[in-house]
Parts: C-alpha cells; structure tokens; sequence
C-alpha cells in the first residue's frame, strides 16, 4: 500500500485490510520512502500497534523540556498537534489498591492498575482540574493498558508512567506507549535514593542505573521527557544557610553526585513531606541543580499529608485539607509555566485515594491509625534542643488516611478544597505566619526561623537575615553578616545590602544570638543606622550574647522598611522571640492577594476567569 504523510500533524495514512488485523493487536510493515525528486531510501522493517478505533490512533503528544519550562503539543482528537505550550501540572499520585489486597511487588502495583475503577476516577479527577496522573508502575502492554490510556485521553489527563529499571520491561513499554496522545513522559523510580530499586544498590551504582535507562528510553522515544524520583530523609533537614553548598553536609552533596552521574534525566522529581510548607526546597533546588552543571526544571512527585491527626487521635480533614492548599499555594506561585525565571513545573498530590494495607500489622479489611514518627529535633551548636522539624503537621506519618478520597472514592474535604486550588485564578488568601526564636549564648546560640511552624532555616552567623518573597512568599536569599570579628567591613555591607538588594514589598527576618557586638560604637554604627533604616527600634540594645530579633516589610520605594515585630532579651539565656503574619501579593501590584480582585493582573477578574474557564494570560489551562 501507499502511505501519504501529513507534515501539519506529523502523521503518515496508509489503507490496511480490516480482515488482517485486529484492534490490539502488532502489525509488520516493510516500509521504503520516496520524495519528491524521486529519491527513494532503503527498506526498514517497522512494527505497529492496531488501534481500537480509540485516541491511540491518533499518534503522540509532544511533550519536551525547554529551559525550566514543560511543554506540550497535545495530539487533538482529529489527529492535529496544537501548538506547544508550557504546561501547568496538577496532578495527583494514582496507586488504587482495594480492601483485602496488598502491594508486595512491582507486578502487584500493575495488576491493581489494570483492575482498578479508572473510569470513575479518572472522571472524578478531571472535576476536580487534575491533569495529570502520576503511576507506581506500567499498566502491561496489551489492549488493557491502552484502554487506560485511552480513557486518561478523553478525560484530559495525561500520564507519567514509572518505569523500573529492567532493560526488556522498559523496552516494551516504551515501545507499547510511546505513540499514545496521553502519554506526558517517563518516570525513573520512586524515591530509589531511598529504595535503592529494592535491589540493594548503592546510590552510585542507582544513579548509573538511571543513567542508563533514560539514555535507553530516549533512543526509543525522542518525543517524551524522562524523569526521575527522589526521596528527602530526616537527614535533609533545613541546614544553616540553604544556599550555601559549603554549608551541607555530605548527604545533601549526594544530590549533586545524582545529578550529575544522571546528566541525562531531563527533570526531576521530589517526594517531599515537609509539614505545611515545602521551604527553602525550592530555592535549594535551584542551587543544587546549578552545581550539578545544567540546572534542570523541578517537580514534587509527591506532596500533601494525612487526614488523621495523631495527637488528637482522631480523623483531621481540615488538617489535612489547609496543608494541602499551603502547598499546592507554594508550587503555584513557583510555576515555570507563569514565569520562566522559576524551576518548578508542578507537583502530583499524594494520593488519590485511601490504601488500607499500610499500616504495619494491620487488617487489609479496614482502615487503622499507623505508620510512623516523621519529627525530629532541631538543634542549637551547643547541643541543646531548638526546635522541632515536623514532616507533618502532627509529626507522624498515618499510612493509610493520605487519600483524597476515601477508599470508596467518598470525597474528603481536601478533594473539594483541592478542586478550588486547581481553578484558574486561585491563590491562597490566608496569611502566612513567619516566626523568628533568636536565643542567647545559655540558650543554645542559634537564631531559628520558622514558616507556619515549621523550621524553615537556622542562623549561623551573628547577624542572619532571611529574604522572603512577597509574591510567593517563599525564601529568596539567605545572608550572613560577621558583626562580632568584621563588623569593619561587615556593616557597611549590610547597608549596601539594605539599600540595593531588598526588593519593594520583601520581607526580612533578621536575627541576633549569641554573638555581636554592641552596634552603638563608631566601628558598628553602619550596622545600627541600616536596622534603624528597616525599623527597629531596639536594635541600639544588641549586646554581647543577647539575642535580638525583627520582621521588617520593605516599602514599595524600597531601601527601608517598616517594623513589624521585634525583641531583644535581657540576659543570656534569654530567647528573643516575633512573629507576623503576612499577606501575599502574588502580582506585585501593591494589593494584597486577600483584597485583589485580579490576583495575575491581566485586567480580567479572578472570578470570570473561573466562570468562564480560561486565563488571558495563560488560555491553554
């Protein structure tokens, strides 16, 4: 037969006896080009996938990487590619386990993928804005698995498919799916720093392993990303200067070595537990993958928390429901889709729906409280306990509750919540608590900060200052200032600092503990002039091994600030302690995201950009 290509959609068309095949099933062609000048190459034998009648017809979406963004030419439904456009991903983590049944290997996870309620819940996830679905493993490669592709297709999801790290799985799967509309990329692992592939690798020989696989599959299928999945542990708790690769220890540097080793992974993927907020990953990200010699687009591969509160002992889905919009209000205000100048494309919500067969030495008949502690204590250079890292709310991990809906797809408040986050024009109105526990020298010496309670940073240096974004209201730029041995050449760089790198609307928190000097003398009086220019009103009280600390809010001509909250002890087992809550302003417009009608600033209204479903800024969402 004669096959004619189309180059407006990139698809060739050939007539084919409906007798010889049948919906499923593989075809062989011997196939020879000519073109115009009669040129003709030589015959290559290629293999085909009989369609259903189905969207997997069609030929594949486009999905590539450029710079931080993720685009994606979708394959419509009359064959045609529309124009690529950076993509939003809102997804949510799909692992539909039912009651009485377990996951105790990767085929299990397939298995319940192929039986599961797809089709319900893919419908469900298109009302609630998801576009995406996240997978522990490949749906097979027969007719079922694009049965299920087909359906995320018509409900407009597109799929990350977790691949292992096999060489003949990978290949049939790639080969199975890579011509299918819904497919958004592949997914190396899951967490596999962590796992090690449940083979025992070290992270080198993981990290080698990957490496393989994404340059297998990108010979396979040039027109999908490949990703991979990464797990932060207790030991990747907030260091003192989060944008100082000096300052990590050895297990934060591995991260570099991963990314490094694994050059060929286009993004990558965090599963991130973090309490209410996700800082300062997002701007450790960007300099951790600046070391690792090509910065690569972020996603969260998992995020959110449980519905049952451990302490209370009871079911939570307000907890769970307001932790879940904080972080997706995080991501969202970071999307490289909006703004190039940011890494991240996304995240996937962990997860869909409940599994009760997590908690250790429960009944896989019933729904139990269990899991484990993710609390750890923060602490001061002298040794002593200064806070506490929450992985969650609670500080406990409840297996079984992570769901947006429960087992029996019953909606929980955060899928309803959810829903609203995944609209256009949507921010999170609520202000955000910062917090500042400077402590002196008898206290345990370092100045913590904390962001809806959570520790966001320490302080190491005698005067730390924290910059936080107004927009996103996330962690900008750390900085240290030596006003105890320096403070010559120090303080007339905090005032350069005040005067030329705080941007309009930014908010500082600054921080003194157990070292400084008294900023009244002529050698210091630099120091004590850029504070009083930011508001303080007690900074003239900083002594020796007393603790200090202050909010201040940048105004719109920027260079001074207003003071928002401040203390200074008294003596040195004192502990300086402020607080203020802040309003976002996700637009810089000067009006707070709580009274801006228009929150992206594009002269049409939140509310009739959610009436009518599309964003004049971004009308592909």
């Amino acid at each position: 037969a004669t096959a004619s290509y189309d180059a407006a959609t990139q698809t060739w068309s050939f007539p084919l006896a409906a007798a010889h095949v049948s919906p499923g099933g593989q075809v062989e062609l011997w196939v020879q080009a000519e073109d115009q000048a009669g040129n003709t190459s030589a015959w290559q034998r290629r293999q085909a996938r009989v369609g259903g009648g189905g969207p997997d017809i069609l030929g594949p979406s486009r999905v590539m990487i450029q710079g931080t963004q993720l685009l994606v030419a979708k394959r419509q439904e009359d064959g045609r590619l529309a124009a690529a456009a950076p993509f939003k991903l809102k997804g949510v983590a799909y692992s539909p386990v039912d009651p009485g049944e377990t996951i105790g290997s990767l085929a299990a996870a397939r298995q319940h993928l192929r039986e599961s309620r797809y089709k319900e819940d893919f419908e469900l996830m298109q009302q609630m804005g998801a576009n995406a679905i996240k997978t522990y493993a490949d749906m097979g490669t027969d007719l079922t698995a694009i049965k299920i592709l087909n359906e995320a297709y018509q409900r407009n999801l597109m799929v990350l498919v977790m691949l292992d790290i096999d060489t003949a799985q990978v290949t049939s799967v790639v080969d199975a799916y890579k011509n299918h509309p819904a497919l958004l990329g592949w997914l190396i692992g899951n967490e596999w720093n962590l796992n090690r592939f449940y083979r025992g690798l070290t992270i080198e020989q993981g990290a080698a392993e990957v490496e393989r696989i994404a340059q297998l599959i990108h010979q396979l299928d040039p027109n999908h990303p490949v990703a991979s999945s990464l797990g932060f542990s207790r030991d990747h708790l907030p260091m003192p200067n989060p944008l100082n690769v000096a300052e990590w220890p050895g297990l934060y540097q591995v991260f570099v070595d991963i990314l490094t080793k694994a050059s060929s992974v286009d993004w990558w993927g965090l599963n991130a537990y973090r309490g209410s907020s996700l800082d300062p990953l997002f701007v450790t990200w960007t300099r951790l993958s600046a070391f690792a010699g090509a910065p690569k687009p972020l996603f969260f591969s998992e995020f959110g928390t449980d519905s049952w509160n451990h302490q209370s002992w009871q079911l939570d889905e307000a907890l769970q429901a307001d932790t879940d919009t904080a972080l997706w209000d995080e991501i969202h205000r970071q999307l490289s889709a909006a703004d190039p100048n940011h890494q991240c494309v996304g995240g996937f919500a962990f997860e869909w729906n409940d599994e009760w067969w997590k908690a250790p030495g429960g009944s896989l008949l019933a729904q139990e409280p269990g899991g484990f502690p993710l609390s750890y204590p923060v602490f001061g250079a002298s040794g002593q306990v200064v806070g506490q890292w929450l992985g969650h709310p609670d500080g406990y991990s409840n297996e079984e509750h992570y769901g947006l809906l429960d087992i029996n797809r019953g909606m929980k408040q955060t899928f309803h919540v959810m829903r609203e986050a995944f609209s256009l024009g949507w921010v999170k109105q609520d202000p955000v608590r910062l917090e500042i526990h400077s402590r002196g020298f008898e206290s345990g010496g370092p100045t913590v900060f904390l962001k809806r309670g959570m520790v966001m940073a320490r302080g190491g240096a005698p005067l730390s200052v924290l910059t936080v974004n107004r927009a996103t209201g996330l962690l900008r730029r750390q900085d240290g200032f030596d006003v105890w041995e320096s403070a010559a050449t120090e303080c007339p760089r905090l005032q350069q600092f005040v005067a030329t790198e705080c941007r309009p609307g930014d908010v500082l928190l600054l921080g003194v503990a157990n070292t400084a000097n008294n900023l009244t003398r002529a050698e210091t009086r630099p120091c004590l002039d850029a504070l009083q220019r930011l508001g303080s009103h007690q900074a003239d009280q900083i002594a020796f091994q007393i603790p200090w600390a202050m909010i201040s809010e940048i105004s719109p001509k920027g260079g001074e600030g207003m003071n928002l909250a401040e203390a200074v002890g008294q003596s040195r087992t004192d502990v300086a302690r402020v607080q203020a809550e802040i309003f976002l302003d996700a637009d810089r417009d000067g009006l707070t995201d709580n009274v801006d009608p228009d929150n992206d600033n594009d002269g049409v209204s939140d509310a009739a950009e959610r009436t009518r479903g599309s964003d004049v800024l971004d009308p592909s969402s």
